[in-house]
């Protein structure tokens, strides 16, 4: 078994599975944003594995019980709620009280012994035609309007029984079974509905088919006020518990099926909430190995939950110096009360015991990074992963265009917005000046043609910060959020999510989103398992008390400095993050690399000397800004290249575009 606490993890580890080779799984739980994983649900599995079930038969039998048992119910609430008694009401008081009378409403509706369960089912949904018609004064002897009767009877029930399985069953006939076996059926139980009425009309004995329609509306009152309230809240009761208890025999049956068909898998992948919710299913596999990543930022109890009984080697891999799991109680995390430790996973107390006498658990520490550039990495062998060593892939992580380096730190003194008290917001921290920079830098970045708005993440610590980058960029691009921050921000206010053209619809009806589409906006908490090609961050904080906030935890510096592939920018106050050992030592590295300044250092992805100094919001679609940097650095382009060769690719950017012109100029001028 394979555990991870996201999703977006559990598909790239069950990925790799797949690349070596391992194609026996099976992937529980929905939330997957991949394609992919379709093949690998439990649906999915017993369509290619239909030999393998044992229980067709017996699944099918519960499935006719309970769509029986909605036709009951469904006909228990009418008589609740409308002035003449169903049939299902009252039959049994009919069968204890009138038995003649009953025989003689039932007999028109019975089949044959020999009926087979298809024509059981139809039978059973057209249920109670019989009792209706006659209570609206039909005849025994006007066989097409009894006939009339039953089909509206069956269409009204097949309705109900549609509403069960909402979209599964839209456009479909009996429950599943094909339109023409269908009419099949309902043929044969038409024909023999006919030689049933004219068996019971040829009685010569008096019968109430023969009662005028006053005399059969005063016996329905009558049978209503004997029936009464209390029976039909009974009958009602007795109906739910005996649905339940199908529904219980129903899963039990499926179940049984899963066990049998996951059984014949190697490996079972699902996330933390998946485990506990299928935990009884699970519990049957009888599996020996669980493999659980993400371990540090799973809670004890959610631990616990992969710990099966006939497990006999479980494996934990996570990152202690990353963020413990999130609580909604904060006065019950580790960092404001050793009491409660509520956030603090299994895998970090196995290694770190809070007593002297527990001996820790045997570790090893995966020493190879795959995800950034060495350039980016650097940050975090400065700090705390001193063995760090970089995978020989990330060596060929491509330059980012556009810009002159790949980690780069903004630094600005502008002052953060202190919180209005009448806001949603009142508790967040928001930056003007970075919300700016940082929504006029993506527009510079996507204008590159190099990159998609998914190949971007905005990160900042504040929901703040969060509503007014959405805000900055809204029109712009569409926007991603995370399910945690957007659950954060509709909680402050009526959240519009501005998605347009990035919204898909799957065959089956359900919603994907194109992601290439849309720019990530996330709180460093909830990106935690993320990644992106680009990453920009906002540390928002900016003031001369010299509050740092959130991000004085090494934790969740650690995260946001450690998920960018190919470039990380960081816009902040780097005076004040000074006074937080970890800022120290990273702001330390960037001033030795000359990678820290009050402006960022654009060029073109293809003339990469020019560089272009990005001191305010404006500057990347400022024209006088283009030709001040143009003049400043047309001599130096002279001087450098005495001859310049026209170039005849098409511009990708306006900075191109710029840089296209100073080449024309340059070459006409040497002529």
């Amino acid at each position: 078994m394979v555990v991870c606490m996201t999703n977006h993890a559990l598909d790239s580890f069950l990925a790799d599975l797949l690349k070596d080779g391992i194609d026996k799984l099976v992937r529980l739980g929905g939330g997957s944003k991949e394609q992919w994983t379709e093949r690998y649900q439990p649906r999915a599995l017993s369509h290619r594995l239909k030999g393998l079930s044992r229980n067709s038969s017996a699944w099918a039998l519960w499935k006719d019980r309970l769509e029986g048992l909605c036709v009951q119910g469904a006909g228990i609430c009418n008589s609740f709620n409308s002035t003449t008694i169903h049939w299902t009401a009252v039959r049994s008081h009919l069968e204890l009280n009138y038995p003649e009378i009953c025989r003689s409403l039932a007999e028109v509706e019975c089949l044959s012994p020999g009926r087979t369960i298809d024509q059981a089912k139809v039978s059973q949904q057209g249920g109670g035609f019989a009792f209706e018609y006659w209570c609206n004064g039909g005849d025994l002897k006007d066989i097409e309007s009894l006939l009339v009767s039953f089909h509206n009877i069956l269409g009204k029930n097949e309705a109900i029984i549609q509403g069960m399985y909402k979209a599964k069953m839209q456009g479909k006939k009996g429950a599943g079974m094909d339109s023409g076996d269908v009419d099949q059926l309902k043929d044969k139980i038409v024909q023999e509905i006919v030689q049933n009425t004219e068996h019971v009309a040829s009685d010569p004995s008096p019968s109430i088919w023969t009662m005028p329609q006053s005399e059969r509306l005063a016996l329905v009152a009558k049978w209503q006020d004997e029936i009464g309230i209390a029976t039909l809240v009974d009958q009602a009761v007795e109906l739910h518990r005996r649905h339940q208890q199908a529904l219980r025999q129903r899963h039990q049956t499926r179940t049984d099926d899963d066990v049998h068909r996951f059984g014949q898998q190697d490996v079972i992948g699902l996330t933390t909430t998946a485990c506990a919710k299928y935990w009884p299913l699970l519990s049957k596999l009888d599996m020996k190995t669980v493999i659980c990543e993400e371990a540090g930022e799973v809670i004890e109890a959610h631990s616990l939950c992969t710990l099966f009984p006939s497990i006999k080697h479980a494996i934990f891999i996570g990152d202690p110096l990353q963020l413990r799991a999130q609580v909604n109680e904060q006065e019950m995390a580790t960092e404001n009360s050793e009491k409660y430790r509520l956030d603090q996973s299994l895998f970090e107390r196995m290694m770190y015991p809070s007593l002297s006498s527990i001996r820790p658990f045997p570790t090893s520490r995966l020493d190879i990074q795959r995800r950034a550039h060495p350039v980016i990495a650097d940050i975090m062998r400065a700090t705390l992963y001193p063995t760090l060593e970089d995978a020989p892939s990330t060596k060929a992580h491509p330059r980012v265009a556009g810009m002159a380096e790949r980690l780069y730190w903004l630094d600005h003194r502008h002052p953060e917005n202190r919180p209005d008290p009448r806001s949603q917001f009142a508790t967040s921290y928001a930056n003007t000046f970075e919300a700016d920079m940082i929504s006029a830098m993506v527009r510079y970045l996507v204008h590159t043609n190099e990159y998609n708005f998914g190949d971007i993440a905005i990160l900042t610590p504040y929901n703040g910060q969060l509503e007014a980058l959405k805000q900055k960029l809204r029109g712009e691009c569409k926007t991603f959020l995370i399910e945690k921050d957007k659950e954060a921000l509709m909680d402050l206010r009526d959240l519009d999510l501005d998605v347009g053209d990035a919204i898909k619809t799957d065959k089956e009806g359900r919603t994907k989103f194109d992601m290439s589409k849309m720019l990530r906006l996330a709180t460093i908490d909830n990106f935690q398992g993320e990644e992106a090609k680009i990453v920009i961050l906002s540390l928002v904080r900016s003031n001369i008390d010299d509050r740092v906030g959130f991000l004085k935890s090494f934790n969740r510096i650690n995260v946001a400095c450690s998920r960018a592939k190919h470039g990380l920018y960081i816009v902040g106050n780097a005076s004040l993050m000074q006074n937080v050992s970890m800022w120290r030592s990273i702001i330390d590295l960037l001033t030795k690399q000359h990678k820290i300044g009050g402006s960022f250092q654009a060029c073109c992805s293809r003339h990469p000397n020019p560089r272009y100094q990005i001191r305010h919001p404006e500057a990347p679609r400022d024209p006088q800004w283009f030709v001040k940097n143009l003049v400043q650095q047309f001599f130096n382009v002279v001087t450098r290249a005495p001859v310049v060769a026209v170039t005849a690719r098409p511009t990708r950017s306006i900075l191109d575009a710029q840089v296209n012109v100073l080449d024309l100029v340059t070459a006409g001028t040497n002529a």
